[in-house]
């Protein structure tokens, strides 16, 4: 009866202490619990357009500075007026005892030309404090527009323990107009920091991920999942931090192309002569994409997520509209060769297309019209990719180079050699590519300086065909012609 006693009490005691130390505090979700005051001390009524005094409520699929989709941000616009602000105060929560910290990704809405930046602040009010006080300082940073998402860590050792008030805060600068402040995420977590890698390319985790080559592989825009299509008829999304799978999708037929919405919500893939387009993480398939001749080979969503490109063995691309499920454009690129892969400019209306007739260009995406040639490559082009910005193209073609393009001009800005290549991807600040290439390797280049910066073995000897960076590029992702993934934390 004692030891029986004493293996309830053992695991009560297991399941709380898992409870207190895994579990996050979503502060983003608990923002519309939270009471909302302006610099005049005023109530602002969470969800509703407080205008002049101060605004705070979600926003769904909106596009961010960063040119990005966002299925749910958190809007806080401060009092309109020099140095106003609008802070939220969200009672009753309980520090963590461990390795407790303060994670939060801000930024701005797209189209905020107007604003002179915010500064996004966050404090901790004891139970003996009251919201006139200033409180213990946790996190903050000053934003400006520029086209990048702020993302923050913040140690919380100062407070372990306690119980009191998140005060979520924005200011504004000089003046107010346009302070579209959103905040994308912002939680307590706890758990030990991550120890800095040493430079280089430390695998995180490796998986036999399907039974025949892999085509594509990607991750989704806050670098969450991972998704993978193979010749053997699946595409499957991963969990990019453990490996493991989250969906599984079978359209008929060997896959050729997967990838994600700008939202992460959705993945479309290729097979045999359509396109489909799933949900995820659910699995269900919602859009069924045909109108080519023969196969399709490739596709990509528009930067708002609205859109659908696809390229095929038909020499043709074309644009679908998601909502509708409808062809809105078709443009015959080639007679003499199959359109290999398609990119969606990431701020503009404009497709990028590699053809197998050496063919490279870049096309307006409403009327068809072609507005850049390109021309390097001798044989057929397997791969295009845009920078973030959108102003530099990378390449991969059968004539064993990659090469680099300004996409505004139209002209090559380098040419890599030495290798096989199969794929290639821009680091998220533009300044390396990472290739995939012959005989289990992968390679990372210096775009400034055309040098190979890094080697990464992938192993087993087989060609690594597909690759992408991380969206924060602190990791990467390789998969080779075994069916093989791996994912990978990376310091350069």
């Amino acid at each position: 009866m004692l030891k029986k006693i004493l293996f309830f009490l053992i695991l009560f005691v297991c399941i709380c202490t898992f409870g207190v130390f895994s579990a996050d505090i979503d502060l983003l979700e608990k923002a519309k619990e939270g009471q909302w005051f302006n610099t005049d001390n005023t109530v602002i009524r969470f969800g509703s357009d407080g205008k002049a005094l101060g605004t705070a409520k979600y926003r769904y699929d909106v596009v961010l500075e960063d040119g990005k989709k966002y299925s749910k941000v958190l809007f806080t616009h401060p009092q309109w007026k020099t140095g106003g602000h609008i802070k939220g105060v969200i009672q009753n929560v309980t520090i963590p005892e461990k390795d407790a910290r303060l994670v939060m990704n801000v930024g701005f809405l797209k189209g905020a030309d107007g604003t002179d930046g915010v500064k996004f602040y966050v404090s901790f009010l004891k139970q003996t404090q009251t919201t006139a006080m200033i409180g213990v300082p946790l996190c903050s940073v000053d934003a400006k527009n520029d086209g990048k998402i702020e993302n923050l860590d913040c140690d919380l050792a100062q407070i372990k323990g306690e119980t009191g008030s998140i005060v979520l805060s924005v200011y504004a600068g000089n003046k107010s107009d346009n302070d579209w402040a959103v905040w994308t995420d912002v939680r307590v977590i706890s758990g030990p920091v991550p120890k800095p890698s040493p430079k280089g390319a430390n695998l995180r985790w490796s998986k036999n991920g399907h039974s025949e080559r892999i085509e594509k592989i990607e991750f989704s825009s806050r670098g969450r999942y991972v998704v993978s299509a193979s010749a053997d008829g699946t595409a499957k999304v991963w969990n990019a931090n453990n490996g493991n799978v989250v969906a599984t999708l079978r359209p008929d037929g060997k896959i050729t192309c997967a990838r994600f919405s700008p939202n992460s919500r959705h993945v479309v893939t290729t097979a045999k002569d359509a396109a489909h387009v799933w949900e995820i993480p659910a699995g269900t398939m919602i859009a069924a994409f045909k109108g080519h001749i023969n196969r399709v080979w490739t596709a990509d969503f528009s930067h708002d997520g609205n859109r659908v490109v696809t390229g095929g063995e038909d020499g043709t691309f074309k644009i679908w509209k998601l909502s509708d499920k409808k062809e809105i454009l078709t443009v015959s690129v080639t007679d003499k060769g199959s359109v290999n892969d398609v990119a969606f400019h990431p701020r503009e209306n404009k497709v990028a297309a590699g053809v197998s007739g050496k063919i490279l260009g870049i096309w307006d995406a409403s009327s068809g019209k072609q507005l850049k040639s390109f021309s390097g490559h001798t044989q057929a082009i397997s791969c295009v990719a845009f920078n973030k910005n959108g102003n530099r193209l990378a390449t991969t073609g059968r004539s064993g180079k990659t090469i680099i393009w300004n996409a505004v001009q139209g002209s090559s800005v380098m040419t890599l050699t030495g290798y096989s290549f199969h794929a290639v991807s821009f680091s998220p600040d533009g300044k390396y590519v990472l290739t995939g290439n012959g005989n289990g390797l992968a390679t990372i280049w210096n775009v400034s300086s055309g040098k190979l910066a890094f080697k990464i073995k992938h192993g087993s000897g087989q060609d690594v065909r597909a690759v992408d960076f991380s969206p924060n590029g602190n990791s990467l992702v390789t998969a080779s012609d075994d069916g093989m993934i791996k994912v990978w934390d990376f310091v350069l």
